[in-house]
């Protein structure tokens, strides 16, 4: 039982830390467009 807790737990930090990158990279997508459009 406690190791299907930590792999859950691992699980989760992937998925939080896979959100996190995405989010980034939309943020640098968003940023880039409107420098685009700029020039």
């Amino acid at each position: 039982m406690e190791a299907i807790k930590k792999k859950m737990q691992a699980m989760k930090l992937e998925k939080d830390n896979a959100v996190d990158r995405a989010e980034t990279a939309e943020q640098q997508s968003r940023d880039a467009a409107l420098r685009a459009e700029k020039v």
